[in-house]
């Protein structure tokens, strides 16, 4: 079987993707284990809400990091939405959920860093080859040798 070649920017995304992932597993398992601290601190969610967004975080990136270094059918939608899903995730919670002035002070930054994350997904998605191309089956394991030492003496 052809060994199939993955570019840079191909690992570098499947690299964010997972430390994404890593960093949503932290915050769910942070969120359980300090929720007695979590309740008694006056912020403006639930502990549950950050253990809950953590964890599907943690699926989400996971799922489209694995589909996308294996290229498996769907990676380029699966990969591209999560990203946008998470970025959009991402905003709403910061501008609907957080109440502290500080925490807004570097809002343009992290715009511009959200704009490039997603561009720079957006392109390598596009101009990544298929590892397996669209409306083919991908390819079968070849049969050990006993296999087909038995196939080609009954023929």
């Amino acid at each position: 079987m052809k060994r199939q070649n993955r570019t840079f920017d191909l690992i570098v995304l499947v690299f964010l993707f997972l430390l994404a992932s890593v960093l949503g597993w932290m915050r769910m398992r942070q969120a359980l284990v300090f929720s007695a601290v979590l309740t008694t601190l006056e912020i403006s969610v639930p502990p549950l809400y950050l253990a809950v967004s953590g964890a599907v975080f943690g699926i989400s990136m996971l799922a489209a990091g694995v589909w996308l270094w294996l290229g498996l059918p769907g990676y380029r939608p699966l990969s591209g939405s999560v990203a946008i899903l998470f970025a959009a995730w991402y905003w709403l919670d910061r501008l609907l959920l957080t109440r502290s002035p500080v925490a807004r002070t570097n809002d343009i930054f992290i715009l511009a860093v959200t704009v490039f994350f997603l561009v720079f997904t957006l392109a390598v998605l596009a101009a990544h080859p298929p590892l397996h191309p669209e409306g083919k089956s991908l390819p079968s394991p070849p049969a050990p040798a006993e296999e087909e030492q038995y196939s080609n003496g009954r023929d």
